[in-house]
């Protein structure tokens, strides 16, 4: 039996077909990413939807601040660079990197490893037009509002970045999660910003443009609001699933029958 070719070029057994995360970034929303993917995975078998559950390799890397131009960029790269041909070399071929602003790296992250990585606000575009959309709202760090990171929802919606003043307080909600300091309370309150946000501008939906904002929402009803982990984490699975049925006699840990 003859393997397939890798993104990278290398050839990958039939039987294997594994899910990458760049994760790290922070750690909580990588951790949610991770329970969310083997939970859909896990109801995909159960309800016939599929019939082989993903190999998954976490990599969980640490970064500093890469906003800017300059060493501290560099040196972000060069870890996710690092974290990414450990993935490959794991046998990924469906990746994906559990922080929006951080796609601002990619494109030197894929150019040193061929590697291809899923981005999010692009599966957010196609979730957008999917339930109909017409007017969304974006939540995010004031990065990754400034760099333009979601402009691929703006061309299939109209799209409403949060103000700068919004933007503070949401990001005090990120601070929360980085460290370790959400509670219930909390996350009923950034509930609260969401849903005067989406009444405030009129909208259809709200984005939770920062992986953090998920973790900060809380295990709540998410009625028009577009989680971007949950978002992810269907855009990984359904790569995954693609690929694994594309080939012939793939093996990867079937339910007995």
């Amino acid at each position: 039996m003859t393997g397939v070719t890798h993104p990278t070029g290398s050839a990958i057994p039939p039987e294997r077909t594994v899910i990458g995360v760049l994760g790290g970034i922070g750690p909580q929303a990588s951790a949610r990413l991770h329970r969310v993917l083997v939970d859909r995975a896990t109801l995909a078998v159960a309800e016939g939807r599929a019939d082989v559950f993903p190999e998954i390799v976490h990599f969980s890397t640490r970064v500093g601040h890469f906003t800017e131009p300059g060493p501290d960029r560099a040196a972000a790269v060069d870890a996710l660079t690092r974290a990414t041909r450990v993935l490959v070399d794991s046998g990924a071929v469906v990746i994906g990197l559990v922080c929006n602003t951080a796609h601002l790296l990619l494109p030197a992250v894929e150019a040193a490893t061929d590697a291809k990585v899923e981005r999010i606000p692009e599966h957010v575009a196609e979730v957008v037009v999917r339930d109909g959309y017409r007017r969304v709202g974006l939540l995010a760090t004031q990065s990754t509002l400034d760099l333009g990171l979601y402009d691929p929802v703006g061309v299939v919606t109209e799209l409403i970045a949060a103000s700068r003043a919004l933007t503070a307080e949401v990001s005090e909600h990120i601070v929360d999660v980085y460290t370790g300091r959400e509670t219930p309370a909390r996350q009923q309150e950034f509930r609260d910003l969401v849903a005067r946000f989406r009444d405030e501008e009129r909208l259809d939906a709200v984005i939770l443009g920062c992986t953090e904002l998920p973790v900060a929402f809380g295990d709540a009803d998410r009625a028009g609001v577009v989680d971007s982990i949950d978002v992810l984490s269907d855009g990984l699975l359904a790569r995954f699933h693609a690929l694994a049925s594309s080939r012939p006699g793939a093996v990867l840990a079937r339910t007995a029958s």
